[in-house]
């Protein structure tokens, strides 16, 4: 049968999902224009049409409206915006959180196909093993890659405790001793508390109690760090796994709702089939990725490209969020327009990271999303993940300096300064490291080192990063 409370995570992720239509409108235009995707996206008024049938799509489905075809067809648009491109575009599928999305959006989806298909709900009942399998491994693997990038020894979730572009609260973890005891009990429990979660998840008799820690984990880190509606999403999805919240509310008592005991059928045994071939291609396709990454092993062609291929398209990939290469730096961004002498700061500690200060709103809108700060990030860890490709980088930079004009009008010019997040003897330091000057006339950028023991391209002292052969490989180059 259907998870008890899968009906509220449904209202819970739809509405989150609404959130976000709201939140990109302002900036719409850059997020799904052709700066950031070329001419494969709408333009003109294709993208505010777009955006009136995303929400309405949502409330559709939250109004129990033909939600199998309006999810089916949310899928695809999701697969379009957060899947297809997300290694060509500045968006980046809008991350983790756009990930999450997509795959909450497919998990709708069948779910609704498998009530249309089978009302008794036995077909449901095997879906949903499958789909914990898979919300198991992302845990396991989210889990694991940071106990091996460094988390496990002392440098994980501080560097972006510190970090203005991360963390709501950067100026108090910024003048906190590295050293310090909280600082690394988080950087200890984070892979573990992910791990148990995922492993516990695995089986229906223990699946509570890892929806507990894993929804309680993102719950804590929605209010500490910017992670948008990715730490929301995660929570709302440990319901499916927890007791009939309505029968605690109206009869006191948790009742968990069991596999079915419905008679086998063609269509079931079809379903089993299907699901068993799923989670050991999904386990294949991890193995296959952690050997390339971790070990510098490729396997025999057929089948390295076989599984890249499939991987590619589901997608499964590494969980590498918030760990040190994208969180021990930051960027601040200065602009100026043909009628200025000087450049403007427009995103610094002072200016649209900082919660006190609310002159200029219109670029706080766009700097305060997790999908502006992941956009602005994979600029820059380009220089980390292909430092043999500078042209790479210049390409993306300049055309993520073109998307600055909605701040300006007659741009000209843009200045970037690659702040490093370093742990000193009692506090977090920020030192900036490289200035790109970018200058949208003549079309060069000028590159100035102001520290000359640091690096851009390095990546962090335990980062198992390295060029791959292409994106969404990790076979090393």
């Amino acid at each position: 049968m259907f998870p008890a409370n899968y009906e509220i995570v449904r209202f819970l992720l739809v509405s989150l999902m609404m959130i976000d239509v709201i939140v990109y409108a302002p900036h719409a235009q850059t997020f799904f224009g052709p700066v950031f995707h070329g001419r494969r996206f709408p333009r003109g008024m294709g993208i505010p049409l777009m955006l009136i049938l995303w929400a309405s799509g949502l409330l559709m489905i939250v109004a129990d409206c033909w939600p199998f075809w309006v999810a089916l067809a949310l899928w695809l648009l999701y697969r379009h915006l957060y899947i297809q491109h997300r290694w060509t575009s500045l968006f980046r599928g809008g991350g983790a959180p756009g990930f999450i999305s997509h795959w909450s959006m497919g998990m709708i989806c069948l779910s609704e196909l498998c009530r249309v298909l089978d009302p008794s709900g036995a077909l449901g009942s095997i879906f949903f093993f499958t789909y914990r399998v898979d919300l198991a491994l992302i845990l396991l693997c989210s889990g694991s890659y940071k106990a091996l990038a460094g988390y496990l020894k002392g440098e994980g979730m501080d560097y972006g405790l510190a970090n203005p572009m991360w963390s709501y609260f950067f100026p108090f973890f910024k003048n906190l001793s590295p050293k310090n005891f909280f600082l690394r009990f988080q950087n200890f429990c984070a892979p573990f508390s992910q791990i148990f979660a995922g492993l516990l998840l695995l089986h229906h008799s223990t699946m509570a109690l890892g929806a507990l820690i894993f929804g309680g984990t993102f719950l804590y880190l929605l209010f500490l760090v910017r992670l948008g509606r990715l730490a929301a999403q995660m929570a709302a999805l440990s319901l499916l796994f927890l007791p009939d919240l309505s029968a605690l509310m109206h009869h006191g008592q948790f009742v968990f709702t069991g596999p079915s005991a419905a008679a086998s059928t063609p269509l079931l045994t079809a379903a089993w089939i299907l699901a068993g071939c799923y989670v050991i291609l999904l386990l294949a396709i991890k193995a296959c990725q952690y050997l390339n990454l971790f070990a510098d092993v490729k396997l025999p062609s057929p089948f390295q490209v076989l599984l890249t291929t499939v991987a590619a398209r589901i997608p499964v990939i590494i969980w590498r969020v918030f760990t040190p290469d994208v969180t021990n730096f930051f960027v601040r961004v200065s602009i100026r327009d043909r009628d200025q002498n000087e450049l403007r700061t427009i995103v610094d500690e002072n200016t649209a990271y900082n919660y006190r200060k609310w002159d200029d709103i219109w670029v706080k809108t766009r700097f305060l999303l997790v999908t502006e700060n992941i956009s602005l990030t994979t600029v820059f860890t380009t220089l980390r993940y292909f430092p043999s490709q500078p042209q790479l980088f210049h390409e993306r930079l300049f055309r993520y300096t073109e998307s600055l004009a909605e701040f300006c009008p007659h741009l000209v010019e843009a200045e970037y300064e690659f702040v490093s997040i370093r742990k000193g003897k009692e506090s977090f330091e920020h030192v900036p490291t490289t200035r790109y000057r970018v200058d949208l006339v003549e079309r060069k950028i000028d590159e100035e080192k102001l520290d000359l023991h640091s690096e851009a391209s390095k990546p962090a002292e335990f980062s198992p990063i390295r060029e791959s052969i292409g994106f969404g490989t990790y076979v090393k180059k």
